[in-house]
């Protein structure tokens, strides 16, 4: 078993429990857990920057594969997007562009996870 963690920053052993992702392959298939439990493991601008190459990969690739999602800690697999952060930014004056963006790369993921 190669465990990989996947994240926008470099991870040390030590900070895996906090990636916000994690990618296991096993055998050529793979268990990809959302790790933001306190958040209850809704998506956010890392998460979907990891999970997004992750699929096109999987899809370019064209070979038959198993892939497992699950939803770390027992409360949810996933609440969505992270509308909490978009709130803050909009609270903090972040310009529409960069809401938007979000709604967009998250469509993104969702359409790759549609047609696998």
């Amino acid at each position: 078993t190669n465990k990989h963690v996947f994240s926008s920053q470099s991870v040390s052993n030590e900070d895996k429990k906090d990636a916000s992702v994690l990618i296991e392959e096993i055998s050529g298939n793979y268990l990809v857990t959302l790790n933001r439990t306190k958040a209850l493991n809704s998506l956010n601008i890392d998460m979907i920057n990891i999970l997004t190459p992750f699929y096109e990969k999987l899809i370019k690739e064209k070979k038959q594969t198993t892939v497992v999602m699950l939803g770390g800690g027992d409360k949810a697999f996933c609440a969505g997007g992270d509308v909490r952060k978009l709130y803050d930014l909009g609270i903090g004056g972040a310009e529409i562009e960069e809401i938007t963006e979000f709604f967009k790369l998250e469509y993104i993921l969702d359409n790759l996870l549609g047609t696998l």
